[in-house]
C-alpha cells in the first residue's frame, strides 16, 4: 500500500458539545487520504446540523441520516458497508485524535504489507479536559500515562486501524468491541505504544461501560489473559 486510503466511521447520536472537536481532529489529521463516513443515528440535537456544515467544508466527508435510531453497532456497520478505503478506522462521536494517528497507522501499513491491524495506544479523558486545556501538555500527559495501562487498549476498537475486508460487521448491541476485535485473533498486528487517541468519559456515552453489569466484559480479560490478545 503506497498511500493507502482510510474509511473512518463515526457513529453519531447527540452529541452537538462535542461533536464539533472530535471532526476538527479527523479533517485536521497530517495524513489526508481519508473517507470520513458519518453515520447520524437519529438525533434530536443539533449534531444533524453540524455535520452538515463540516460536509460542506470538507470533499472528503461522507454523511448518513438513519431514519431511525438503530444503535451504535448498527451505525457502524452502515459505515462498513459505505466504506471503500483499503483501511477502516472508527472513531466516538465525542473523542479527539492525535494529529499524526493515520499517518503512523498507515505508515505502519506500507512497511509492515502483512499486517491486518494497527492499535496505538491512548488516554481516557474527563469531561473538564479538551483540546484548548492542559491536557495536551506534556507534562499532564505524562501524569495520566501512570494510570493508563497499553494492555487495555485491545479491549476498544476505536485506536485501531483495519484492513478493510468488508467481511466483519458488529453483530452485538453490548461490548461490541471485544466481539469485533476478537475476529481479528491469530492476524498479524503492529502496536505502536504512541498516545494517539483521547477518548472522554461520559457517563451518558453510548460506549460507557459497567463491568458489573455487562458479563462479557470478563471475556475482553479472558482472551487477554490467555495470550490471544
Amino acid at each position: 500500500m503506497l498511500n493507502p486510503l482510510i474509511s473512518i466511521i463515526v457513529p453519531i447520536y447527540n452529541s452537538d458539545v462535542y461533536l464539533s472537536e472530535c471532526l476538527l481532529s479527523i479533517i485536521e489529521q497530517s495524513y489526508k487520504n481519508l473517507e470520513i463516513i458519518l453515520i447520524d443515528d437519529n438525533s434530536s440535537d443539533y449534531s444533524s446540523i453540524i455535520c452538515k456544515k463540516f460536509l460542506k467544508k470538507d470533499d472528503r466527508i461522507i454523511y448518513y441520516h438513519n431514519k431511525e435510531n438503530l444503535g451504535v453497532s448498527e451505525s457502524r456497520n452502515i459505515g462498513i458497508k459505505l466504506s471503500t478505503g483499503d483501511l477502516i478506522a472508527f472513531v466516538d462521536n465525542d473523542d479527539i485524535l492525535d494529529k499524526e494517528f493515520y499517518f503512523r497507522a498507515a505508515s505502519a501499513f506500507k512497511e509492515y504489507s502483512d499486517i491486518d491491524l494497527y492499535c496505538c495506544n491512548f488516554l481516557n479523558l474527563p469531561t473538564f479536559h479538551r483540546r484548548n486545556s492542559i491536557f495536551f501538555s506534556n507534562i499532564y500527559k505524562n501524569k495520566l500515562v501512570k494510570y493508563n495501562k497499553f494492555d487495555t487498549a485491545w479491549f476498544y476498537i476505536w485506536n485501531k486501524v483495519f484492513r478493510n475486508t468488508k467481511e466483519f460487521l458488529f453483530e452485538y448491541k453490548y461490548d461490541e468491541d471485544i466481539f469485533f476485535i476478537e475476529k481479528y485473533i491469530g492476524k498479524n498486528s503492529f502496536l505502536d505504544n504512541y498516545i494517539g487517541y483521547y477518548h472522554l468519559l461520559r457517563a451518558d456515552s453510548a460506549g460507557a461501560l459497567n463491568k458489573n453489569n455487562h458479563p462479557y466484559w470478563n471475556r475482553g480479560e479472558k482472551l487477554l489473559i490467555d495470550g490471544y490478545l
